[in-house]
């Protein structure tokens, strides 16, 4: 006869049993579905952290066809490039301004990063004045706009260097400066180099 209130012990065994099944099987499971769902792709999230626009696969500073503009040039630093396909006109200028805001805006991190205005153009007597009192520190160099194979047209673009010379993000008039400022200090908080 069970008094009441207690359990028959067969009954204590299954349950115990149960427990140690669930010991094993939650810490596996899961490192089982997380395998599965890395390698198989499934249920990856939509989203992403960057603002700009990815460049997949990256390009490297060779894609400008600039003869000065190399991993050597970038002197350990990451780099921010404005780009324009032409002469440097209100589009550029607003471009030179935003990623000076940002540069400015990264404090101490400032010192990581170097800007540059890479056209295929000479500037003028009146864009070397323009830069020689806007924009100090910046590096002219004459190149041209890569080709992309994906996004819209623009005869201005922003793209942002490792110090390595891989390019990997860029921006068009459509970006704000708190947005490239916000990439920026994603990527100089997480960067073990330059």
């Amino acid at each position: 006869m069970v008094e009441a209130g207690t359990k028959p012990a067969a009954s204590g065994k299954a349950s115990g049993r149960w427990e140690l099944y669930m010991i094993f099987l939650i810490p596996f499971g899961g490192v089982a579905l997380a395998a599965w769902m890395y390698f198989g792709g499934q249920f990856l999230p939509e989203g992403r952290n960057h603002k700009g626009n990815l460049l997949s696969p990256t390009l490297t500073l060779e894609a400008f066809q600039a003869a000065n503009l190399n991993a050597d040039v970038l002197d350990g630093k990451w780099g921010i490039l404005v780009v324009a396909d032409g002469e440097c006109g209100e589009t550029c200028k607003n471009s030179l301004y935003l990623t000076r805001q940002a540069h400015i805006a990264l404090n101490r991190n400032s010192t990581r990063m170097s800007r540059f205005l890479v056209s295929d153009t000479a500037p003028q007597p009146e864009l070397q004045t323009f830069i020689d009192a806007e924009h100090d520190g910046l590096t002219v160099v004459k190149g041209a706009m890569p080709s992309l194979s994906h996004g819209s047209e623009g005869s201005v673009r922003i793209f942002l260097t490792d110090p390595l010379g891989n390019v990997m993000l860029w921006y068009n008039e459509e970006h704000t400066g708190k947005q490239i400022l916000k990439d920026m200090e994603k990527l100089l908080k997480t960067s073990r180099i330059g």
